[in-house]
C-alpha cells in the first residue's frame, strides 16, 4: 500500500514520532522542575529556623559597695538632648538621728526619725549637669526597705535636695533628709543619675558604736 504523504511530501508517521518526542521532553522538563522543588522544600524543611537578630544592649559596668567618705565617678544623664555629664559623688557623712526644730518633728509619723545624707558633687565632665539629687538617691535599711524621703530637716534638704545645676569642673555640697523606723537603722546608700543605663554606686553604712 502506498504511504501517504503530506503536502510538503514528509512522511505522515514522520509528524506523529515528532509529536511522541516534544510530549516526551515537555514530560521530562516538568518531572525535573518538580523534583528540584522538591528538594529544595526538602532542604528547607531540615534547616533550622533562622533566630530574629535582636539589638544588642549596653552593658552596665558593675560597682562594688565602697565605704563612707569614699569618691566614685558615675555617668548622669542629662535632659533636652544634652550629651551626658560625669560626677564625682562623694558621701561625706551620715546624720542619725539627724537633728530637727520641734516643727519639723511633728510631721514625722509616730515612731519615725530624720537621718541626714552629706553629699559631695563634682561635675568632672565637659557637659553641664541639671538634675535632682533627692531623685538620684536611695536609702536602705537593714530590714531591706528604702527609707522614705523627707523635705527640709535642720539645715539638710531644701534646693540642693530638689535641683542643682553644676556646670564643668565646679562643685556643690548638699544634704539629704530621709525618714527611718526608729527600729530601723541605715545600710546602703546609692545615688545613681543614669538609671537604668547604669548601675547605683554604693556606700555601705556602718553600724554606729555604742
Amino acid at each position: 500500500m502506498p504511504v501517504s504523504r503530506l503536502a510538503s511530501g514528509r512522511p505522515r508517521h514522520l509528524g506523529v514520532s515528532a509529536l511522541v518526542v516534544l510530549l516526551t521532553v515537555t514530560g521530562c522538563g516538568e518531572d525535573e522542575k518538580k523534583a528540584q522543588s522538591k528538594a529544595t522544600t526538602t532542604a528547607a524543611a531540615k534547616s533550622p529556623p533562622t533566630a530574629p537578630r535582636r539589638a544588642r544592649r549596653p552593658v552596665p559596668a558593675t560597682r562594688a559597695p565602697t565605704r563612707l567618705g569614699d569618691t566614685l565617678v558615675l555617668p548622669a544623664a542629662n535632659g533636652g538632648g544634652r550629651p551626658p555629664a560625669v560626677l564625682r559623688v562623694k558621701v561625706a557623712s551620715i546624720r542619725n538621728p539627724l537633728s530637727a526644730t520641734p516643727f519639723q518633728r511633728r510631721a514625722l509619723p509616730k515612731g519615725s526619725r530624720f537621718v541626714g545624707v552629706r553629699l559631695t558633687l563634682v561635675n568632672a565632665g565637659k557637659s553641664t549637669w541639671t538634675g535632682s539629687p533627692a531623685q538620684a538617691s536611695t536609702l536602705l535599711t537593714n530590714k531591706d526597705t528604702q527609707a522614705a524621703k523627707g523635705g527640709v530637716a535642720g539645715q539638710c534638704g531644701g534646693a540642693f535636695a530638689t535641683r542643682v545645676e553644676i556646670s564643668p569642673d565646679s562643685r556643690q555640697r548638699g544634704c539629704l533628709v530621709f525618714v527611718l523606723d526608729r527600729r530601723e537603722r541605715p545600710a546602703t546608700f546609692q545615688f545613681s543619675a543614669s538609671a537604668p543605663a547604669a548601675l547605683a554606686g554604693e556606700w555601705k553604712i556602718p553600724r554606729r558604736r555604742r
